[in-house]
């Protein structure tokens, strides 16, 4: 018999391990192959918004690539794991370790040609439903379905690249295999020596983890430097690693000598041994939860709040600004367009500025140099504040919903220029995230500026007509009606500068109407993709996860057959294995969600603060308890069926 046909009895033989793995490669390429179709759909690169919605798929794909090489991995090691008594006895009968490796090498050709064909042939026959869906959330027309050679191209090279991986590792696990330690695999227990004293150190972590939380969120300068989050997050991580690793040994040694302890000493001590032993799996799964609750529950948050968001950060319903001779709209014209609107008015403002040139060459800016300039007056009576500015000194309001100071630092020196090139000098106080005096989104730039009145009225007689703008506005007692008005307001506003020249024109494109309803409607349709893609990649840890429970289980089945039969042997009933059996798979499934979900409130916390939602911090987190909830629900559904079937497989070999 050649080792071709070892090769092929064996794979007849093991049909259901291979399938396992296969399923879980198979499935990670069409995934890929999927989202991978729509970011080179040729049509959908004439979209306007093409750009950010080719850089959430690159982000999509990236974590799928990383996904999928822990996924197919840890499915391939589980795979191997399970055949290591096998592979015993094959040396054992006289093969050496490059005969071994010759067979999975061939067998890992086998699967990986098989994976590939069935994941590409799936990806395509389901790329069109995806495309379909995915333009129907964003609402985007006459974007006909295409296939790129470069979607095939990128998923054979991306998962040529894993699998090589994988065959790399599994010669290099058969080159050293000695026949002792493969035959008494699972036998080896694991003991941790201390774990009293290091789980209290990890459970100390943790709590002080919430204390860092609670600071930093509280703190613009904390919450918005990205090395502190980072710190933040890895110290979470740290803390529930450390905790995970020592908490069933410290669990023994605080209930031992205690009358509870040998009433339960059987249940206790495998508990404790499976915790011990599946500390890294329990921590992994852990973190999977985290972002599997990260993932869906902020985005399905956001839509919930789609209407409480799109009133953030904003004093009206509709707004504009008149620039100049730019969208030049008469007060009086103005007032008799929006009394044609069906919903009541609540008020009317005209807030004036001043638009000067940041002339410090050294800032570097993502929006045109040009900054709304107030006085202090005006901005403590548009938005309640105490601003108080000496002369010379300016309070630069962030109008960038991302974190940072995007280019101007607290308490550094800024230069201003007027259109009759007059310059100013002014030292910014700080430099925050805070309330405006109109839209974030009416004015093309990064921040605004307050100065004291004093300079305000010293720059305004200087400055250029051109310079001094107003924020028109408009707040109705039901925004979500306004929607004709606002149609009607930009055309009348387009009527106006028609007449432009060419550089007003152009100035014109960045001081466009900004509505509530309109930003409404588009944060819906945004949330709405937002909510498929997450969800998909939520749906994809839930399955990792699940996929590393059924393979961890899998590969211990028949040592905890041989277990629980010994112990049958000297005493134990069935129903007492079976309720071993239970607490053990409890503690698999629901401590890593529970660990999970506490990481997983943690992030949605610091994120909403990190993009300045503090306001609807208590409505988000009530849906992201829902999400959880539910989450719970497919985990006891999944944790019901997994114990009824493992609980027959173990109990059946005690009735033998």
């Amino acid at each position: 018999m050649t080792f071709r046909d070892v090769a092929i009895k064996n794979f007849k033989l093991n049909l259901q391990k291979f399938f396992s793995y296969f399923l879980c490669s198979s499935f990670s390429i069409m995934i890929f192959f999927i989202y991978s179709s729509l970011l080179f759909n040729e049509n959908l690169k004439k979209q306007s918004d093409h750009f950010a919605i080719s850089m959430l798929f690159y982000i999509t794909l990236t974590a799928l690539a990383a996904f999928s090489v822990f996924f197919i991995n840890y499915a391939h090691s589980a795979f191997m794991k399970a055949r290591k008594k096998e592979f015993g006895i094959y040396l054992t009968l006289g093969m050496n370790s490059d005969d071994l490796k010759n067979i999975v090498n061939l067998e890992n050709i086998i699967i990986v040609a098989a994976s590939l064909l069935a994941g590409l042939i799936t990806g395509v026959l389901f790329s069109r439903l995806f495309q379909m869906i995915v333009l129907k959330l964003l609402d985007i027309q006459n974007v006909a379905f295409s296939l790129s050679y470069k979607c095939f191209l990128l998923t054979l090279g991306v998962f040529s690249i894993i699998f090589l991986m994988v065959i790399i590792i599994s010669n290099l696990q058969t080159r050293n295999m000695d026949i002792s330690e493969l035959l008494k695999e699972g036998r080896k227990g694991k003991f941790t020596k201390g774990g009293k004293l290091k789980a209290s150190g990890g459970i100390f972590m943790l709590l002080l983890s919430v204390i860092f939380l609670g600071v930093i969120t509280q703190h613009e300068k904390l919450r918005s430097n990205g090395v502190i989050v980072i710190a933040y997050v890895f110290w979470c991580f740290l803390g529930t690693y450390i905790t995970i690793s020592n908490i069933g040994t410290a669990y023994i040694d605080f209930i031992k000598g205690k009358s509870y302890y040998y009433s339960n000493i059987l249940s206790i001590t495998e508990i404790s041994h499976k915790f011990t032993q599946n500390k890294k799996i329990i921590f992994v799964l852990s973190i999977l939860s985290a972002m599997t609750i990260t993932l869906v529950a902020s985005p399905v948050s956001l839509y919930s709040l789609s209407s409480s968001i799109a009133e953030m950060n904003s004093n009206s319903n509709i707004e504009f600004v008149q620039l100049g001779n730019i969208n030049k709209l008469s007060q009086q014209s103005f007032k008799e367009l929006i009394s044609k609107s069906n919903s009541s008015i609540e008020s009317i403002k005209n807030t004036e500025f001043i638009a000067l040139q940041l002339k410090e060459a050294s800032v570097s800016e993502k929006y045109l140099n040009e900054r709304p300039v107030v006085s202090e007056k005006t901005y403590n009576s548009v938005t309640g504040s105490q601003v108080n500015l000496k002369k010379g000194e300016a309070l630069n309001v962030l109008l960038d919903w991302l974190p940072g100071y995007h280019g101007i630092e607290p308490l550094s020196n800024i230069k201003l220029s007027d259109g009759n090139n007059d310059t100013f000098d002014f030292k910014v106080t700080e430099s925050i995230h805070s309330k405006w005096v109109a839209s974030i989104d009416s004015y093309s730039t990064s921040s605004g500026l307050v100065i004291s009145d004093e300079d305000y009225e010293n720059i305004k007689k200087l400055a250029a007509q051109d310079d001094i703008g107003f924020f028109r506005s408009v707040k109705f007692d039901n925004w979500k009606n306004t929607k004709p008005l606002v149609d009607n307001l930009k055309s009348e506003l387009d009527k106006i500068n028609s007449s432009l020249t060419s550089k007003d024109k152009k100035a014109a494109l960045n001081l466009k109407v900004n509505s509530t309803i309109e930003r409404y409607d588009e944060l819906k349709r945004g949330y709405s993709f937002f909510i498929f893609v997450t969800t998909i990649m939520g749906a994809l840890f839930f399955i990792a996860g699940g996929s590393v429970l059924f393979f961890k289980k899998y590969t211990e089945l028949e040592e905890d057959r041989e277990r629980f039969f010994k112990l049958y042997k000297i005493g134990i009933s069935e129903k007492e294995a079976e309720a071993v059996v239970a607490k053990e798979l409890r503690i698999m499934f629901f401590s890593p969600l529970i660990v999970g979900s506490l990481l997983g409130y943690s992030f949605i916390y610091l994120l909403t603060f990190m993009f300045d939602g503090g306001d609807i911090i208590k409505k988000f987190m009530t849906n992201a308890t829902f999400v959880l909830i539910i989450y719970f629900v497919f985990q006891a559904v999944f944790y019901y069926i997994t114990k009824r079937k493992y609980s027959a497989e173990v109990i059946r070999k005690l009735k033998l």
